[in-house]
């Protein structure tokens, strides 16, 4: 069985001069918890997920030094998460990012899936996101092929 046959084909991305708030709205929108970063041209650049946003509001070893009433009153990661708010997507995004293709076997992919602790991976053609593969995806194409799972 070959990616092309499980990936999802609507592939939400966004811009990597798009704010990390436009970021959140348009995940949450998407209902999906990271989205594939491309360029002017359509290219992937990265991946943004909430792991990455969250690191990015976690306070630094300067914030903790800087502050113990932040961290008693609890604002501290308010307070971060407004700082980083408009900062680009792309000064906080993860760069490298592991893909597939449309012809690779979901055996390949899966086990770099769990070899790279990766939850989704991103379809590429020509370097331009085409499909984004889950965990899910997998699991379901192979426990239930293509009927879908009998309750």
């Amino acid at each position: 069985m070959n990616v092309a046959e499980i990936m999802k084909k609507s592939v939400v991305t966004v811009n990597s001069s798009a704010t990390i708030e436009q970021a959140v709205a348009i995940s949450s929108i998407a209902d999906v918890s990271g989205l594939p970063v491309v360029d002017d041209a359509g290219i992937l650049v990265g991946v943004i997920t909430e792991h990455d946003i969250i690191r990015a509001m976690l306070p630094t070893y300067k914030d903790l030094l800087a502050s113990d009433e932040a961290m008693l009153s609890g604002t501290l990661l308010q307070d971060r998460a407004l700082e980083i708010r408009n900062m680009p997507v792309e000064s906080i995004m993860t760069r490298n990012v592991i893909t597939a293709t449309e012809d690779e076997k979901v055996l390949k992919v899966a086990s770099t899936m769990i070899l790279k602790s990766i939850k989704r991976l991103p379809v590429v053609r020509a370097g331009k996101p085409v499909g984004i593969v889950s965990r899910v995806d997998i699991v379901h194409a192979l426990m239930c092929g293509p009927s879908g799972c009998r309750i």
